[in-house]
């Protein structure tokens, strides 16, 4: 009992220890993309790695050792406790006017979760933190002055985002239909530089710095009904097709080179 305990406390130290640092992480510029100046810049993705492996599906994914975010009532079917982290590597390709380009390189904080079952298929929690927004520019823009003629750069740079710590929850509410519901915080700091400059010692520089610091609260909720899709199609059974293509190998088994040619 006591080594039990130890090992929860641990394991409790390093999540809170990865929270932490994942938030420290976040506050590094992330992503360089001009769009991520409007607003509160360029939106993640807010699927976990299992979601990214099947091309970005979400709400209807339910799976007993992987924690889908997308759809809080998919807690419920947790049934060990799981936890996952990752991060998000990205290359942006930029070309300018004279056709000429240049490669960014960027690494990301992906995210850090902990979901575990209350009753096994029953009741689920899950709890973690995730990007939520990104914000990283930075745009040099050479001008002429109509007037005098002389030469003015004007920059624009950009960095920061916001994060969402996360708490949800799934139950059991009839047979194969589940609901839950996600509560979020999200919070971060958006830094914006404005500045002009002027080769020449005529004029003065100018230079403008925005810090907006946003925090909020975030809700989402979900259903989610499983069935058995053999009832509707039974084509969909492996066994019923390991079958029939026995018995298709078996009544042309003078044929099987060519059989298996067509079939590939």
């Amino acid at each position: 009992m006591k080594f039990c305990n130890i090992i929860l406390r641990i394991n409790s130290f390093v999540f809170l220890f990865l929270f932490f640092f994942a938030h420290a992480v976040r506050a590094q510029v992330s992503t360089n993309s001009p769009y991520s100046r409007y607003g509160i810049g360029d939106l993640q993705f807010g699927g976990f790695s299992k979601n990214l492996g099947m091309g970005g599906i979400g709400y209807g994914l339910s799976t007993p050792f992987s924690i889908n975010y997308n759809n809080p009532a998919s807690y419920s079917t947790i049934a060990l406790t799981t936890f996952e982290a990752a991060g998000i590597g990205s290359v942006y390709e930029q070309h300018n006017a004279t056709s000429q380009h240049a490669y960014q390189y960027n690494a990301d904080f992906g995210y850090l979760s902990l979901g575990f079952p209350v009753k096994t298929k029953k009741w689920g929690l899950s709890f973690g933190l995730l990007p939520y927004s990104s914000v990283g520019y930075g745009i040099t823009d050479k001008q002429v002055k109509k007037t005098s003629g002389d030469l003015e750069y004007h920059t624009y740079e950009g960095s920061g985002g916001l994060n969402q710590a996360y708490v949800g929850t799934g139950i059991l509410l009839g047979k194969n239909f589940y609901a839950g519901v996600n509560a979020a915080f999200l919070f971060g700091t958006i830094n914006q530089l404005r500045k002009v400059e002027y080769p020449s010692n005529s004029y003065y520089n100018t230079k403008v710095t925005d810090e907006t610091i946003l925090n909020n609260f975030y809700f989402s909720a979900g259903l989610l009904k499983t069935f058995d899709s053999l009832g509707i199609a039974k084509s969909d059974s492996i066994i019923l097709f390991d079958k029939k293509d026995r018995k298709s190998t078996r009544l042309n088994s003078s044929h099987t080179v060519i059989s298996y040619a067509v079939f590939c």
